[in-house]
């Protein structure tokens, strides 16, 4: 029996429009009045995730930024964080320079306008994301943010050269100073964030399924994205939307409508609360 219903947010619980359509709020509701426990895991920050679902009230921790972060709704009250050692930042900012890769800093889990660049992006197929966080942007000499500790680093360009990146610190800090999550790919530039170690929505995951005394088959989980494979591969019941690239669908054990055509709602419906 599924007793908690887990959902990604843009893609799957957010139309294209970035709003929660009524037939997803209907269903969790549903889910809820059923006895179901029901939270939000998501790439986004606090913040960020507070001004599109902050109207849905519910009473349990929440998972931000993959996982670095878990705090108890949108408070304050941190459950887990996994900040990204400043070294790391620093190190990864020297290789982004000389390597022609997009570098982005986000400086603390709590701040609002979270994100330090020293130009604004210039390319093409990730225009979407800045401008629809274009509140959270600073500009100025990333490395005077880089304190002890960093909520993470977002990388952007080719994927192969992050990749070598990505490979370079772990021969320099070893394989246990930082998690890697790539978040997007497109045609030509990937999008990978670097997070404190441990991090992961699948690890996240882990630690919440000892929280609320449920095991991986008691689960169902809604995503669309490439941060979501991990997650899919740990939960006995993976639903990915129909909006979802192929990669992220080979992973899912059901495929749900899109996000514009009420798929978390299908998906509470048809299986949670079947």
């Amino acid at each position: 029996m599924i007793k908690l219903i887990v959902s990604d947010l843009d893609g799957t619980l957010l139309d294209s429009k970035k709003t929660v359509p009524q037939c997803h709020i209907d269903a969790i509701k549903e889910a809820l009045d059923n006895g179901k426990i029901v939270t939000f895991f998501t790439g986004r920050s606090r913040h960020s995730a507070n001004s599109v679902v902050g109207h849905i009230n519910l009473d349990v921790p929440m998972v931000f930024q993959n996982g670095a972060l878990i705090t108890h709704g949108f408070s304050k009250n941190i459950i887990r964080a996994l900040p990204l050692r400043g070294d790391v930042a620093r190190r990864a900012y020297e290789l982004a320079k000389d390597m022609g890769i997009f570098y982005v800093l986000y400086t603390d889990f709590f701040d609002e306008k979270d994100m330090v660049m020293e130009e604004p992006y210039s390319g093409v197929e990730l225009r979407d994301y800045f401008d629809a966080s274009s509140w959270r942007h600073r500009y100025g000499d990333v490395l005077a943010y880089i304190k002890d500790n960093v909520a993470q680093i977002a990388l952007v360009g080719e994927e192969e050269k992050i990749r070598e990146l990505i490979e370079i610190l772990y021969t320099e800090f070893g394989d246990k100073a930082f998690s890697p999550v790539k978040t997007r790919a497109e045609k030509h530039e990937s999008f990978w964030e670097l997070f404190g170690y441990g991090t992961g929505k699948e690890e996240a995951l882990k630690f919440l399924m000892k929280y609320f005394d449920v095991t991986s088959n008691e689960v169902l989980f809604m995503g669309d994205g490439y941060n979501d494979i991990g997650i899919m591969q740990l939960v006995g019941y993976p639903v990915a939307m129909a909006n979802a690239p192929d990669d992220v669908k080979k992973h899912a054990r059901y495929i749900a409508p899109s996000n514009d055509e009420c798929g978390v709602a299908w998906a509470i419906n048809n299986i949670a609360l079947k």
